[in-house]
């Protein structure tokens, strides 16, 4: 369980490089999941609740 603090994001920024995305997804988070290689996690925080969305590669995610 991830805690809503500013240590606990920069763990996740600096271990699983999270990251808001732009352009269509503009405001969702994703971050690399484990040691999974191209497997991604994308969710929302919404009043520091996180409401996940997909799990996928990128091409799946994000066609790239």
């Amino acid at each position: 369980m991830l805690e809503d603090t500013a240590d606990s994001k920069e763990a996740l920024r600096r271990r699983h490089r999270a990251h808001t995305l732009t352009g269509d997804l503009n405001g969702v988070l994703e971050c690399h999941i484990g040691n999974a290689g191209d497997w991604l996690l994308l969710w929302i925080r919404d009043d520091g609740t996180a409401m996940f969305m997909r799990t996928g590669s990128h091409d799946e995610l994000l066609g790239k």
